[in-house]
């Protein structure tokens, strides 16, 4: 993940000291991504292992007292019993605490198929160093300070802890953590106040091998330890908490409570390979609260509760298949993701081969059993039920959450929702994706896969037909970026449809429309979708008045071919013509944390099929 900045509204909450705020993202870089993982997956081969190892230290920094920084420069060990989301002591247990709730998020969300073993290596290592030298300025572009940090710290925590065996650790299937002294520079005061008052906090990020690589040269082959019988080769940056105090409008000071769940998780998926789905260009939100690599999601519920990633992180780290559509269907069923007693089902509806649409059923209590979490307070580990969403336990305010957050049985609690003026109670239902992977692929070195507004590589097509996710909104309480809503969620009479014409239908000429990013009619249509339940349905029709497809047809090869690869010719001398398809052939070489990986070749490959479908060759 690369920097993001939250962007705070300063507003006291009439009825708690919690902060409520709208986040919104800053992007002054776009970090950018190696693409062994775009291509291993191109070739069909997984990357993504089953076991994760997360291995994490402790740095706190020099003692100061100076005021641009949050804190001393020392983690907050005390004891102090305080009705609090992450109270102290900030220890290993603490951070434990927090890699736990990684383990049981990324459990969940993969339907079990990733786990993370975590270790957290004690104890608390001093840096040489002020937290003010180890900060990076706003325009840093390489963030040389960051890369000093780091090794600084993996070199103090070796020299200092010896006996420490880092041979029991793969380096090539283990992401490292620094968690540091104070909260991260990752909310945009500087929105709120005119400056920023703590301009030299430590920004939150991700740094892989290539990263470092670009800062320390061609031959730096990772951190050494255990006297360079093992190198470290990439850091995720994390801070101890991002709760504050922070001047108020009316006066004093008010406690903004942050979590770093959200940035944790996010943070490992970028190690994973996965994109940033907001815009980096400018930090505005690219997908809203409906996945995990937007900060939407990263700071939904206040960075406590993250939701599940969208249908197309999992897609694209090969958690999920989806079923492919190609000809008309009715009552289509669609479970919700979240639901634990059937594997996660995902629609893929293509446009073109690589185009198309991924449907997914989004329910926030799939179970409807209200939602439980777990969260530890002094030392016991405590479960809370809630009945939907009581005083204290909201998007906005989670006071009925002090301790430490453990679990969560629904992520997708987090997802836009709640109830409206009327006491209706929304709940989420289908959503609707335009995937278009010519953009990806050509975007995703760069992470600029959602930089571009009105043709963005992964799109949420808004069932309220604003589209304005990332958009600038003017409202009563100023200008405002578009991060979505429950209305943006398929089901039956949804009352904010725009457009109300197109109230139930998503086809060629509704608002969202079902082209092709390049204008092209997709001939698709969906519609008669059914209320918000964990089992929903719709129908869906491919072809119209204009065009159907041929009986048999269309044929999903899985690879790509050129505009100028199809031809009909009669190759079996039957006396009628078949259609043949070659495929394009691709290469795929490529270097992750250092080490060269072989990647099987993918070879032209020819197809043919009768006009009737049969099949005449499968393979070159």
């Amino acid at each position: 993940m690369t920097l993001i900045f939250l962007l705070l509204f300063v507003a006291v909450n009439a009825f708690s000291q919690q902060q409520s705020f709208l986040p919104s993202l800053s992007h002054p870089f776009a970090a950018e991504h190696n693409a062994h993982f775009l291509y291993a997956r191109k070739a069909n081969l997984s990357f993504v292992p089953e076991t994760l190892h997360v291995v994490a230290m402790m740095a706190q920094f020099q003692k100061d007292s100076v005021s641009t920084t949050t804190g001393d420069g020392q983690f907050d060990t005390t004891h102090i019993i305080k009705k609090i989301i992450d109270p102290s002591p900030h220890d290993s247990s603490y951070f434990s605490d927090h890699l736990l709730f990684a383990q049981n998020y990324f459990a969940k969300v993969s339907n079990g198929k990733l786990y993370i073993d975590y270790y957290v290596l004690a104890p608390i290592i001093t840096l040489p160093r002020a937290m003010k030298k180890y900060s990076p300025s706003k325009t840093s572009t390489t963030f040389k300070e960051i890369d000093t940090l780091v090794m600084d710290a993996w070199r103090i925590l070796d020299s200092l802890n010896p006996s420490i065996n880092f041979s029991q650790f793969d380096s090539n299937n283990t992401v490292f953590i620094v968690f540091h002294a104070g909260v991260g520079r990752d909310v945009d005061l500087a929105s709120t106040y005119g400056y920023d008052p703590r301009p030299f906090d430590i920004p939150t990020l991700y740094k892989s091998f290539d990263n470092f690589k670009r800062n320390f040269g061609n031959n730096f082959i990772g951190f050494p330890v255990d006297s360079g019988a093992f190198r470290i080769k990439n850091s995720i940056i994390l801070p101890e908490t991002e709760s504050r105090y922070l001047p108020s409008s009316f006066g004093g000071d008010v406690f903004v409570q942050l979590g770093i769940n959200g940035m944790l998780c996010a943070n490992i998926g970028s190690h994973l390979g996965l994109p940033d789905l907001f815009n980096t260009k400018n930090g505005r939100s690219g997908i809203g609260r409906f996945g995990l690599m937007d900060g939407e999601g990263i700071f939904a519920w206040n960075g406590f509760i993250p939701p599940e990633p969208s249908a197309l992180e999992k897609y694209f780290l090969g958690w999920i298949e989806p079923n492919t559509i190609t000809n008309n269907q009715t009552t289509i069923s669609l479970p919700a993701v979240s639901l634990t007693d059937v594997e996660d089902t995902v629609y893929r509806v293509p446009i073109s081969q690589q185009e198309y649409f991924l449907v997914e059923n989004r329910i926030r209590d799939a179970k409807e059993d209200s939602t439980t979490v777990w969260v530890r307070r002094d030392g016991q580990i405590v479960p809370l039920k809630f009945y939907r969403e009581p005083r204290g336990y909201s998007s906005s305010n989670q006071d009925s959450l002090y301790g430490t957050i453990l679990d969560v049985d629904e992520f997708d609690w987090s997802l836009p929702g709640g109830y409206d003026e009327d006491s209706v109670y929304y709940n989420g239902g289908i959503l609707l994706w335009h995937i278009d992977e010519n953009i990806i692929q050509e975007k995703y070195a760069t992470n600029e896969i959602n930089a571009d507004i009105k043709h963005r590589g992964v799109d949420l097509e808004q069932a309220n037909g604003a589209q304005d996710i990332g958009e600038v909104l003017n409202t009563v309480f100023g200008a405002v970026i578009g991060s979505g809503s429950a209305f943006d969620f398929w089901f039956k009479d949804n009352p904010l449809r725009v457009k109300k014409k197109y109230s139930d239908t998503f086809s060629p000429k509704s608002f969202p429309n079902s082209k092709s990013n390049y204008g092209a009619n997709s001939h698709i249509s969906l519609n008669n979708f059914s209320e918000r339940i964990p089992r929903m349905t719709f129908d869906i029709h491919i072809g119209d008045d204009e065009i159907k497809p041929l009986a048999g047809f269309p044929k999903y090869v899985g690879e790509q071919f050129g505009k100028n690869s199809v031809r009909v010719a009669d190759i079996d001398n039957d006396g009628d013509n078949e259609i043949v398809i070659v495929t394009n052939g691709d290469s795929l070489t490529s270097t992750q944390n250092g080490n060269s990986n072989s990647i099987t070749t993918v070879k032209s490959k020819i197809y043919a099929w009768k006009l009737d479908g049969t099949k005449v060759l499968s393979s070159g």
